[in-house]
């Protein structure tokens, strides 16, 4: 017989838009949903990502519009959520936003109704720190800073959230550092890469 559970379940793991919206209220019990089209086009987007259609991308949106939620947050838990094995690198431009999104992350993965809808994901009691986490399939997200250091992980989907902070988006010299960091870490997939970020590196 099925529970109005299975449905939620079946609902969660296809639909990545209900999954975004579960993971909105779980991290902000106090505040509204409101859709609108962006979202669903972010959700489109990354449902393609996800089938290897789109290799690159870049998002570019004011501040206040989920990104961060949607992508660095909802999106390496669902993903993880299907493929416990895919392995994440997530940077910002700081460690302590980086840490926070990742904590997102692992909020998300340890709640009761997301350990219901993906029953063969579990974040490793051995690897659990706020900076990295591993699944029991050996998979896991990885959570660094511009210019941090990466080497040794390596990862199936690298996720730029905010490589700079607003007020260096316009300096020349900040945006070299950031693309030279990132094209000499050696662990820029070739398969995926998201960059979510408020300026293009």
């Amino acid at each position: 017989m099925t529970t109005d559970r299975d449905v939620l379940n079946a609902l969660l793991r296809s639909d990545f838009g209900a999954f975004i919206e579960r993971c909105f209220y779980e991290l902000n019990p106090s505040q509204k949903w409101h859709p609108n089209w962006h979202i669903e086009a972010l959700t489109c987007l990354l449902k393609r990502c996800a089938k290897g259609e789109i290799n690159r991308v870049l998002i570019l949106m004011p501040p206040r519009h989920l990104k961060s939620t949607i992508v660095t947050v909802a999106w390496t838990a669902y993903m993880l959520g299907l493929s416990p094995e895919k392995r994440f690198i997530c940077a910002s431009y700081g460690q302590d936003l980086a840490s926070k999104l990742s904590n997102d992350t692992r909020t998300i993965m340890m709640t009761d109704w997301y350990q219901s809808a993906f029953p063969h994901t579990r974040i490793s009691p051995f690897k659990d720190t706020q900076e990295s986490f591993q699944t029991t399939k050996n998979g896991g997200r990885l959570a660094t800073s511009v210019g941090g250091t990466m080497t040794g992980f390596g990862a199936d989907i690298v996720i730029l959230d905010d490589p700079q902070k607003p007020v260096d988006m316009h300096s020349e010299s900040s945006r070299r550092r950031a693309t030279y960091w990132l094209n000499n870490t050696g662990n820029v997939p070739s398969r995926v890469e998201i960059r979510s970020a408020g300026v293009a590196v």
